[in-house]
């Protein structure tokens, strides 16, 4: 008898029982608690996503819609809406809503001022809502995920970059989910071309060990890599960037603002 699955099925029994007793906010985190400790136990991701997939509560917890920064709650009702509200208190949904303010934010400021941006990878978590119904010509996008690139240009009409683009501002914020410092450092060594002597590229990365890490591995199934601060400083100075980074408000998510590094003693913009 395999003991730690049967361990797990009875929390995980334990957590549905807390659901359908209406204690929604104490299954979640009890729930992600037991998620983000377990993540440091040799093969616990595969083990768990199994066991979680096998078990009833899996279908519960997917009633739910996937925490975005702009995640609209009009439709949901009942345990749905109950769930929401309690996932997205939780460390990475914080970070994930902190993400999407950000962007909006600086996206919407640099539209204002007129600058080309250029918007890769990212997008789906609301940073053009604020823009709806605006001419925005001035803003390229392109994301690997063919699906989500239809949906932006069929919502908002966004257009490819072009071929030797210079754009003021680059917002890349997930682009360090997926890779590790190496490659992170090439995907900002070719960002560096298509970025204006002075402009800037925004950033973000999850932290190792945030809350939250178990339920975007285990409930999300999301291969998220994490960055410390150092992680991102390297990959910055590989590509020839200087960046200011600071941590959200949750604890879970680094911002980082990069800078085309200018060699000491000469001033920016300098031939």
């Amino acid at each position: 008898m395999n003991t730690e699955a049967t361990s797990h099925r009875q929390f995980f029994d334990k957590v549905l029982g807390e659901c359908e007793a209406g204690h929604t906010r104490d299954a979640v985190l009890m729930l992600s608690g037991m998620l983000d400790v377990s993540l440091g136990q040799p093969g616990a991701v595969t083990t768990l996503r199994q066991e979680f997939a096998a078990h009833p509560l899996n279908q519960v917890v997917s009633s739910a819609p996937r925490p975005t920064g702009h995640q609209t709650q009009t439709a949901l009702t009942g345990r749905s809406r109950c769930l929401h509200d309690a996932v997205s208190r939780l460390g990475f949904s914080r970070g994930l809503a902190a993400r999407a303010e950000l962007g909006a934010r600086a996206v919407e400021l640099a539209w204002q001022r007129g600058e080309q941006i250029a918007l890769l990878d990212c997008g789906e978590l609301g940073e053009l809502e604020r823009l709806r119904g605006n001419a925005i010509d001035n803003i390229a996008m392109a994301h690997e995920e063919r699906a989500t690139e239809d949906w932006l240009r069929s919502q908002f009409g966004l257009a490819a970059p072009g071929p030797k683009p210079r754009y003021d501002l680059i917002l890349a914020t997930g682009w360090a989910d997926d890779c590790d410092t190496d490659e992170l450092a090439k995907r900002l060594g070719t960002a560096m071309r298509w970025l204006a002597p002075k402009g800037s590229l925004l950033l973000s990365a999850f932290v190792p060990g945030h809350l939250g890490a178990g339920w975007q591995a285990i409930c999300l199934r999301r291969d998220l890599v994490c960055h410390a601060e150092f992680d991102l400083a390297r990959a910055a100075a590989l590509a020839g960037f200087g960046l200011s980074q600071f941590r959200d408000s949750s604890g879970s998510l680094i911002w980082a603002e990069l800078k085309i590094a200018v060699p000491n003693g000469t001033k920016r913009g300098a031939a």
